[in-house]
């Protein structure tokens, strides 16, 4: 019986994505033949390990459970950075951690392997260690259940993530709005305000907006309805891991308009389903056909499917 080991902390502000994609691994991985897989989020669930024993450290900021980890000997360790290791997005707080966790990778008693999102994050990341490449997952869709006419009648934008301004590009947005008038034709949706503060900071930024509408963070079937009935999702980050709201919104055949920061615009402009947010400064979106929308519709349901839960559990449990 293989067993496995995610370590990580789901209860700080901007744990939504890692409240979703490791739990969903565990549970794909739970579902292998003779594997078993278990979420660990304080050190009071630590029991007891053996040297078959694979652990993953999500986020760089486990470090007290890594030094707990090298005490065990001939322990090999996964670290998960998620964008934690970004050289272009260090506040003093990740240098602290990036310091000891630097220091601890190279000592040569420790066996630490990274696990990066994608090849993007890899070449942004202040660490040189050996590494695999494996992204987050998403559920499969089926196209059927999907409008398209729907969702290109609705000129809607979805924004699904929290209200950091200046991480999540909100001030990018505002910009946007500012430059290309025909970004003002569609109803622009921000979810993510996590209380009242958030909601009235949010809303002072794009006053002058009508079109801009902030809500509290979505869930459930409510989320569901608005990724399968929104034109777009947009996320213009100044650092991301792998997005879990670009991943979603993909499997319901929804657009992307992305940063280069979020990590994964490479894969969207070679899939054909979505935009720079360099481009879109330009772009007259009162131009877009239905057939051109089409395509990129379907260019999206293809892109996520790529990226199916069961392939990436199997990615993991190879390692």
């Amino acid at each position: 019986m293989s067993r496995f080991f995610h370590i990580c902390n789901l209860n700080f502000a901007g744990a939504g994505g890692l409240k979703k994609s490791i739990p969903t691994l565990s549970f794909y991985l739970n579902k292998i033949d003779k594997c078993k897989s278990s979420v660990i989020t304080n050190s009071n669930e630590f029991c007891d390990f053996t040297t078959s024993d694979k652990f993953f450290l999500h986020s760089s900021y486990q470090i007290l459970h890594l030094i707990f980890l090298l005490k065990i000997s001939n322990c090999t360790v996964h670290c998960v950075p998620r964008g934690a290791f970004n050289k272009n997005f260090v506040n003093f707080k990740k240098k602290i951690f990036l310091f000891i966790f630097r220091f601890i990778c190279f000592l040569k008693s420790i066996n630490i392997k990274v696990i990066y999102l994608n090849d993007m994050e890899r070449r942004n990341s202040v660490l040189n260690k050996s590494y695999h490449i494996i992204p987050n997952g998403v559920e499969p869709r089926i196209k059927t259940d999907l409008n398209i006419q729907n969702k290109f009648s609705n000129k809607t934008i979805l924004f699904i993530s929290r209200f950091d301004v200046y991480q999540k590009g909100l001030d990018r947005l505002h910009d946007i709005l500012l430059f290309n008038p025909s970004f003002n034709e569609y109803t622009i949706k921000l979810y993510g305000a996590k209380n009242t503060q958030d909601l009235l900071k949010v809303q002072s930024i794009f006053k002058n907006f009508k079109n801009v509408l902030c809500f509290p963070s979505i869930s459930g079937d409510d989320l569901f309805t608005e990724m399968s009935e929104s034109t777009f999702h947009i996320l213009l980050s100044r650092g991301e891991g792998f997005p879990m709201s670009c991943l979603e919104t993909l499997s319901f055949a929804t657009p992307q308009i992305l940063s280069i920061e979020t990590n994964i615009l490479d894969i969207i402009e070679e899939k054909n389903c979505g935009f720079s947010s360099l481009d879109i400064k330009t772009f007259d979106f009162t131009s877009l056909t239905y057939d051109e929308y089409f395509s990129l519709c379907e260019n999206s349901l293809k892109c996520s499917l790529s990226f199916n839960w069961v392939n990436i559990a199997q990615k993991y449990y190879n390692l």
